[in-house]
């Protein structure tokens, strides 16, 4: 008994020392953890808002707003208003007791507790508004190309359009050096190479095929009709505010393709008829020459409707009004391709099936009509006009308003579209403002000069129809003598 008394007398005090002993342990990792705080190192400054505060709110009322324990209050609330939408009841109503005492700031003081809460270094997560991606990367100085501006042979950056396409100056290089020189390459492979930026020097046969394949035009390098900036198709320029719409490229590459596959190939050019006429030299008789002129009016017919069917949209107006078009415009395509392909200054003339006469051979046969459409030649040459221009305006005059169209409408909407076309172009084409000002008028002012040669024209048929030293060809009675009106 005496040692179970002495026991329970012992228990309080080792109770007694246990607790103590724990109250030290715990003093001591206080003290550490004290250390260990002091040690750390200060936290950074906030960053600086004197940008971001309102320029009426004084250094003073910002210093009584950082020290007013009101303030700290409602700061503190709308920290935690922001870090966490999902926090206990008890929080939100100390929230709600700070934002309530806040209200009795001024509107301008309320206005720096709401800079100083999103600016504040404890806020470590702030939260950042959902952007698209494009926009992040726009912001970012990241933005990506646009497939637009890639190279359409090897996907490389491309600045403008060349010979057609949207290429990039290497495969411009490439493609011109290869049709001047007449360059033939043979593939080792199986004519399937890959043609990107990485590799486009390795096949230069697969590399030549391909600009084929996107539409780059070889016989405006041959002709050397373009040159320098008047040589591309339009393009998009730069622009500071933003990139304007790009002009409608893919009408005008068809224009000019349509006008090139019709136009004969200047370096096959048959000169079999051709010679200068001199004096006391025997000529030919004059129904071979009239014979001769209406053989190259009906070449120039049928290439000519050719150049119609590739227009784009001619073909879906009804046939009574392609037709009619046609028809119209066949003596005025006529003239206007021919005093495209005649200088001035030349004795030569190149008709659209490649035969090449001198000016003295078609005299004769011509009459006055000839030296009127060298007339026109001087002045359409005058406008240093280039071919996308060229293709433009000899898609104007086929489709145009004539009297009897069935689908005027239609047409006209067509004849727009060519139009919009032609103006861009000039408009992206050319540096120079003031001549932009004029030039697509004085263009446009060729069409009614084209009509009056066209009359001109069925003059001099219906005039070798009277002299009757040679029958016409079925195809020119019909056309133009039946289509007279006397």
């Amino acid at each position: 008994q005496q040692q179970q008394q002495n026991h329970h007398l012992h228990q309080p005090q080792q109770q007694q020392q246990q607790q103590h002993q724990q109250q030290q342990n715990v003093m001591v990792v206080g003290h550490q953890h004290h250390q260990q705080q002091q040690s750390l190192p200060p936290p950074p400054p906030p960053p600086p808002t004197s940008l971001l505060i309102d320029t009426a709110v004084t250094a003073e009322q910002l210093h009584h707003v950082t020290n007013n324990a009101t303030a700290t209050t409602a700061l503190g609330a709308v920290r935690s208003s922001r870090t966490s939408s999902s926090s206990s009841s008890s929080s939100g109503h100390r929230n709600a007791a700070a934002v309530d005492s806040s209200t009795s700031l001024s509107p301008k003081i309320r206005h720096c507790i709401n800079i100083l809460s999103v600016s504040a270094p404890n806020d470590c997560s702030p939260s950042v508004p959902d952007m698209p991606s494009s926009q992040r990367n726009i912001t970012a100085g990241m933005a990506p190309s646009s497939p637009s501006q890639l190279c359409a042979v090897c996907g490389d950056t491309a600045a403008c359009q060349h010979y057609g396409v949207r290429t990039c100056e290497g495969c411009k290089g490439f493609f011109k050096r290869t049709v001047q020189k007449g360059s033939k390459y043979v593939c080792l492979a199986d004519k399937s190479c890959p043609v990107d930026k990485r590799r486009r020097n390795r096949c230069q046969f697969c590399r030549f095929q391909k600009c084929l394949q996107v539409g780059m035009v070889k016989e405006v390098v041959r002709t050397d009709s373009l040159k320098g900036r008047r040589g591309r198709l339009p393009s998009k320029p730069k622009s500071p505010h933003g990139s304007p719409p790009s002009p409608p490229v893919s009408l005008i590459t068809a224009l000019v393709r349509a006008h090139v596959d019709t136009n004969p190939d200047f370096s096959s050019l048959d000169y079999s008829q051709y010679y200068e006429t001199k004096p006391f030299e025997p000529l030919t008789t004059e129904a071979e020459k009239i014979q001769q002129f209406f053989g190259l009016l009906t070449t120039s017919v049928e290439v000519i409707r050719h150049f119609a069917e590739k227009i784009p949209g001619f073909k879906t107006l009804c046939k009574a009004d392609q037709d009619l078009l046609f028809q119209s415009a066949s003596l005025e395509l006529f003239v206007l391709r021919l005093a495209y392909r005649t200088k001035y200054t030349d004795t030569k003339l190149i008709f659209c099936n490649g035969v090449v006469l001198d000016k003295q051979q078609c005299h004769r046969s011509f009459g006055d009509w000839l030296q009127a459409i060298l007339d026109f030649s001087q002045s359409l040459h005058s406008l240093d006009i280039d071919i996308s221009s060229f293709s433009c305006l000899c898609a104007l005059t086929l489709i145009t308003e004539r009297h009897g169209l069935r689908e005027a409408k239609k047409a006209e909407q067509i004849q727009m579209k060519i139009i919009n076309s032609l103006r861009e172009h000039i408009t992206y084409s050319m540096s120079d403002s003031q001549r932009k000002s004029y030039y697509f008028s004085r263009l446009l002012a060729k069409l009614p000069e084209l009509r009056s040669l066209s009359v001109q024209g069925l003059q001099r048929i219906f005039y070798l129809k009277l002299e009757d030293l040679v029958p016409a060809p079925p195809l020119i009675e019909n056309m133009f003598i039946a289509s007279l009106p006397f």
